[in-house]
């Protein structure tokens, strides 16, 4: 199969494409209704296997959907994960005064904000109310003024376009994890770490990876992500005032950035011949990633983050942090939408 939006081939079965993000389009199942009870019958059925009869008919043809829609608007999906994703991976990388680290925490402990952000030519505008000691999120995203994704008592609730319905799936148990290694995103688990990508990539890290040599190595990279002169030279950093807002800009070289951090990460590999491998394979593809572009502006004032930009691959993404602390979310409109999901 293809991703329809880039075309890049994709395992069967792909929800998202592995290459830009967006999410993978298919055709929904044919379903059948009998017509004397109006149950559903599985597909390949022809027995009602609540009444019992045989002559069932095929569900109404839906009308056409609008998948260039659907991809922009899974694409602005994407980008706004990918915003947050990057804020976490650039935001450690400053060190010394009022930097964005110190902006994302207080935000954080805020917990009441309104983002609003753009991408691929569309907007949505996403409340968040985030209490980490009670382990409590809200979240609402509305496109167009209607609600097309929220999160509320531990429920995702999201909009089938397909079906023009509510559907509700219970992540209790995921936010708890996500509060969990909030708190304890300063004292990371390596083996716990290497357990989860064995988990998920079916292979035994530890026989390429020295965890405790890494863990060595990790303190010497953040100790250089907290140098500046380390930061301009291999992440493009500088910063500049406008407005009343500090931005820290990024436009790394790739390639720079990669053979920097893998003569940090030697140290913690098995076997020479994998460093061996990992030089050879960046220098392979060296004008390739010199050509990839990707940038990150991260704007601060009166100590939060209230900006934040992302251009990767020719797609941007682009966010405004404003309503901070005066954030209100109608719980009423969402205990309406969760019982209609339910």
């Amino acid at each position: 199969m293809h991703c329809t939006n880039c075309g890049a081939e994709l395992p069967e079965g792909s929800v998202f494409c592995t290459n830009c993000g967006a999410q993978v389009q298919q055709e929904a199942p044919a379903t059948t209704f009998c017509t004397n009870c109006g149950s559903s019958i599985p597909e390949g059925n022809t027995v009602c296997p609540t009444c019992g009869q045989t002559d069932a008919e095929p569900t109404p043809e839906k009308k056409p959907v609008d998948k260039k829609k659907l991809i922009t608007l899974a694409a602005l999906a994407v980008g706004v994960v990918a915003v947050v994703a990057l804020l976490i991976v650039l935001i450690s990388s400053l060190a010394g005064g009022k930097m964005p680290q110190d902006a994302l925490d207080k935000l954080i402990d805020k917990g009441n904000f309104t983002i609003e952000a753009k991408a691929d030519g569309e907007k949505a505008e996403i409340k968040v109310d985030l209490d980490v000691k009670k382990r409590e999120l809200t979240v609402v995203c509305e496109s167009d003024g209607e609600i097309t994704l929220a999160i509320y008592d531990g429920y995702m609730i999201r909009y089938d376009s397909w079906y023009e319905t509510y559907t509700a799936t219970d992540i209790s148990d995921e936010l708890d994890e996500f509060f969990e290694a909030y708190e304890k995103a300063d004292d990371a688990n390596w083996e716990e770490v290497a357990e989860k990508l064995e988990d998920l990539a079916d292979i035994d890290v530890e026989d390429y990876v020295d965890l405790k040599q890494f863990e060595k190595c990790m303190d010497t990279f953040e100790k250089n992500l907290e140098k500046k002169s380390w930061l301009k030279e291999n992440m493009g950093y500088e910063t500049e005032s406008k407005k009343g807002v500090k931005y820290h800009i990024y436009e790394p070289d790739l390639y720079k950035f990669a053979s920097a951090s893998l003569e940090i990460f030697k140290d913690c590999l098995e076997d020479d011949d994998l460093y061996d491998t990992a030089k050879d394979f960046l220098k392979e593809y060296k004008s390739m990633l010199k050509e990839v572009e990707i940038s990150a502006e991260l704007g601060v004032k009166g100590g939060y983050l209230v900006s934040a930009e992302i251009e990767a691959m020719g797609q941007k993404v682009k966010a405004e942090i404003t309503n901070i602390g005066k954030t209100k979310i109608d719980t009423g409109d969402l205990e309406d939408l969760l019982d209609e999901a339910e």
